[in-house]
């Protein structure tokens, strides 16, 4: 809420890196990490508290996310057909760790497989500031959205 409107703050980064492992029909291993000192939004005063306050990227300036447990991909998957998954792995935002369990979505595209997923985020969980500051009053969770395009090695 900002001086009692409702409103939603978004930031997003294309500096994501990462590797995954597929062995026979599962992905058995993976790792992302995400530069999270390019996140940007429509603000600079959002991306200002966003980078200092509120995720100190200074001294965490990545959040990953290892996968934990195999995935297992439809065979199906292989001729574009969109298919829904769990995913579990340890996310660590602020320089916390917690284990989370969450759907993904996937489709093989012309370069690989995309893969879109929303991870539900309670800020305390990380250690993450409440980001409520001057006339913002924010909830105590969010939602980390992702998109991932997946190409193979060369």
């Amino acid at each position: 809420m900002i001086v009692g409107q409702a409103t939603e703050g978004v930031g997003r980064t294309s500096d994501v890196t990462g590797d995954l492992t597929v062995t026979g029909d599962a992905v058995t291993a993976g790792k992302f990490t995400a530069d999270m000192t390019t996140v940007k939004s429509d603000k600079s005063q959002r991306d200002g508290q966003f980078r200092n306050r509120i995720m100190d990227t200074a001294t965490h300036p990545t959040a990953t996310f290892a996968i934990s447990a195999p995935i297992p991909v439809p065979a199906d998957a292989v001729a574009g057909k969109q298919f829904t998954n769990k995913a579990t792995g340890d996310l660590t935002l602020r320089g916390k760790t917690n284990a989370v369990t969450f759907d993904l979505t996937g489709q093989k595209s012309a370069a690989g497989f995309d893969i879109t997923a929303q991870i539900p985020i309670v800020f305390a969980d990380f250690d993450i500031p409440n980001p409520s500051g001057g006339p913002a009053e924010v909830g105590d969770e969010g939602t980390l959205e992702i998109l991932l395009r997946l190409t193979p090695k060369a």
